[in-house]
């Protein structure tokens, strides 16, 4: 684990229930690393390491990275991030266990818990400049998924860092796309994760808002059969890599 300067931190545990990941554009775009090891307690050497954009996965029942096995293993999550002061809530969701760290002391933990699939959120108080979030995963078994945000509820809101786009600077694939759970055409032009224009039909068996907030953002736009996965190119210049068709029907995000 880093060693960081402890910074102040004001720290209340709101609830354990089900609530809505935060809205696109909360977190800042700092870079992320994560650590992954075959075991689910984060010990030995790594067997692959990533460098992300944003801490936001749905790895699915597959392996997450070359290298590492589909189930028992673990992850190391870190990044350091730029703040105006002020207080932010944190909202985290996995499956299957997680703890969350701000600054090296712990905001949130389901260790050995019984919890995966839980929104957990906590608010902290944060002064202005750079503190150091880590989170540490692990998967037992069957679905893996890990995912982080935040906003600011009072105080001045997140410096953003330049840094690489999570996403592509223009719209990849179709200018519109709409689907039965909506019409995806302001997220396709505002860049925005496709959460913020999904609308349920109504029928019983129709995604929730929840699952598709916890989907990798579309970056690449196009009417598609929901959970397909393929092979493709994914944006000009890049090779073709694994991708999956969004819940809403509307594109394709990477999944390895």
């Amino acid at each position: 684990m880093n060693t960081r300067r402890f910074l102040p931190i004001v720290l209340t545990i709101i609830c354990l229930c089900v609530l809505a990941v935060l809205p696109a554009g909360a977190q800042s775009a700092g870079t992320w690393r994560v650590d992954f090891f075959n075991n689910i307690y984060l010990s030995g050497s790594a067997v692959a390491s990533l460098q992300i954009p944003s801490p936001n996965f749905n790895w699915g029942t597959g392996a997450p990275a070359a290298n590492v096995q589909a189930d028992n293993f673990s992850a190391r999550i870190t990044s350091s991030q730029t703040f105006a002061a002020g207080t932010y809530r944190f909202s985290i969701q996995a499956d299957d266990e997680f703890t969350l760290r701000m600054n090296n002391a712990v905001v949130l933990n389901t260790m050995d818990a019984g919890q995966a699939g839980r929104v957990y959120t906590a608010d902290v108080a944060l002064t202005a400049g750079t503190h150091f979030i880590q989170i540490d995963y692990r998967e037992r078994g069957g679905a893996a998924s890990v995912s982080l945000s935040w906003q600011a509820i009072s105080g001045g809101g997140v410096v953003i860092v330049p840094t690489t786009p999570a996403v592509p600077a223009a719209p990849v694939g179709s200018t519109s796309v709409v689907t039965r759970y909506g019409d995806y055409t302001r997220c396709i032009q505002q860049r925005l994760h496709q959460s913020q224009c999904y609308v349920s039909d109504g029928v019983w068996n129709s995604p929730d808002i929840g699952s598709i907030r916890m989907e990798p953002q579309i970056v690449l736009w196009q009417s598609c059969t929901i959970n397909q996965q393929v092979t493709q190119v994914l944006a000009a210049g890049q090779a073709a890599r694994r991708a999956q068709c969004s819940k809403t029907g509307a594109g394709f995000f990477p999944i390895n």
